[in-house]
């Protein structure tokens, strides 16, 4: 086999489980002689010189697995070029990854606006002034809330037994989206038949932890939109900073433990630069009859008591939690890759497929026929074993079968009973033999 791929380390994304499945889903309207033959050479020409004819068992580690399946996947896809003809043969991994790139800037993009609009939004025209209580509850309030509901949400699926694997409405809206997209980038390239099998992807685990990295990182977009829209107000504009209640005293007070507690985190650090009780007495617009009244500048500097505060709120309680979730779900999506077990079926019948011995039909050498059942997934030297059963027990095996520990093992003594029988008609003296 041709254009071997034995160099390139062995480094799963998102992409290539895709074009996996995408290939499995093709081989499963294949004859499965047809499979058999074609893996078993694969194995036989590829896997085995580059891993060592020894690790190919039935029963191979998670890193074993992982590596053969993914030099597997790198010969269909060169397969895929060729056959083609064009060497930019379009898979749903390939495409996937572009889109989901490309709306996820865009979405960046778009989030970062909307942070700045929603700052200049909540400017005040005419007088030029923030509502300082507005601007909180806005700017920080619906992302906290929505942190906390995300949070109880795992919490709650977690102690109900349910696997944590939803990423919400939104997520499989913008998974269910970003597939649509995928399968219509270059539709002129891809017939029905294909776009129905890519559709048939969009409900995989995996896909989940992509969609998660791309809405954190629209969120810290979206947050540093809130920042930046904050900093041209302040550099375009002469802007105030006052807030408004119907009680008077108790307003100052409630509003200061208010500061108090949004500020713990950085508050010891610059408890300078904090709104004192009075500032925050004399940045309260108050009514005269139909008209308001703003305290004037000589009396209090609004914008050196307040902007520091809310500098330090859209910090620490808007950007930072967004990129430590961001950076968590990053690590969370390298993980999960990282201990991705291939146990679906498919993998599973794939790994079988390329770790079966290949069956010997001989009539030469003394004694009688044998049938060879290798149990637990054992796979010895095929030499040394004919060796072995001709010279000491005398027996010629004909016929060899591996049976794995795992539950598909049923599937390969049935074959092998199956042959058994069919032998057994044909000759006398056929013996079964499990090693």
């Amino acid at each position: 086999m041709a254009d071997r791929v034995t160099e390139k380390k062995q480094d799963w994304q998102v992409k290539d489980l895709l074009d996996l499945d995408y290939f499995l889903a093709l081989d499963a309207d294949q004859d499965e002689a047809d499979l058999q033959l074609r893996d078993k050479k694969m194995a036989e020409d590829l896997l085995r010189p580059a891993m060592g004819a020894g690790t190919l068992t039935a029963d191979a580690s998670t890193e074993v697995r992982s590596r053969g399946l993914w030099l597997w996947l790198q010969q269909r896809k060169q397969d895929a070029v060729r056959g083609r003809g064009d060497e930019e043969a379009l898979l749903p991994g390939q495409v996937f990854f572009q889109t989901s790139r490309m709306v996820k800037w865009l979405g960046g993009i778009l989030m970062l606006l909307m942070g700045v609009s929603l700052v200049f939004s909540l400017l005040h025209v005419r007088e030029q002034y923030f509502n300082v209580m507005m601007f909180l509850v806005a700017t920080l309030l619906p992302q906290l809330a929505l942190l906390i509901l995300l949070i109880v949400g795992a919490l709650f699926r977690k102690l109900a037994g349910k696997e944590v694997a939803s990423g919400g409405v939104a997520s499989s809206l913008l998974r269910a989206a970003m597939l649509w997209l995928s399968a219509r980038v270059r539709r002129h390239h891809v017939g029905d038949a294909l776009q129905g099998q890519w559709r048939d992807l969009k409900d995989k685990s995996y896909l989940l932890s992509p969609v998660l990295v791309m809405t954190q990182t629209m969120a810290v977009f979206y947050n540093v939109g809130l920042l930046l829209g904050f900093g041209l107000c302040l550099l375009s504009r002469d802007v105030r900073f006052f807030w408004e209640s119907t009680p008077g005293i108790a307003a100052v007070e409630a509003i200061e433990q208010v500061v108090k507690i949004v500020a713990t985190p950085w508050g010891s650090l610059l408890s300078g630069h904090l709104p004192t009780y009075d500032e925050i007495a004399a940045t309260r617009v108050t009514f005269e009859g139909s008209e308001k009244v703003f305290p004037s500048s000589e009396v209090v500097e609004s914008a050196a008591a307040w902007v520091p505060f809310l500098t330090g709120a859209l910090l620490f309680w808007g950007l930072l939690p967004r990129l430590l979730l961001r950076w968590g779900v990053g690590f969370w999506a390298k993980s999960q890759l990282r201990n991705y077990g291939f146990v679906e079926r498919r993998h599973r019948e794939l790994w079988r497929r390329l770790t079966a011995l290949r069956v010997e039909v001989s009539n030469a050498g003394p004694g009688d026929e044998a049938v060879v059942l290798l149990w637990g997934g054992l796979q010895p030297d095929e030499q040394a074993l004919r060796k072995v059963l001709l010279q000491q027990l005398r027996l010629n095996p004909v016929e060899t079968f591996v049976a794995g520990n795992d539950a598909d093992a049923r599937e390969d003594v049935r074959k092998m009973a199956q042959v058994t029988e069919k032998v057994v008609s044909m000759e006398v003296g056929v013996r079964l033999v499990v090693v």
